[in-house]
């Protein structure tokens, strides 16, 4: 494997990382206020 397409893969998986994220942080705060209340 390239190193250039090592540095891809690798800022696919943390473009993944980031949508996985942001996704689990929009199910997740609705829960946490509810759990407030």
């Amino acid at each position: 494997m390239s190193k250039e397409g090592l540095k891809d893969s690798f800022e696919a998986m943390i473009d993944l990382a980031y949508i996985l994220l942001y996704e689990l942080k929009k199910l997740i705060y609705p829960l946490l206020l509810k759990v407030k209340q």
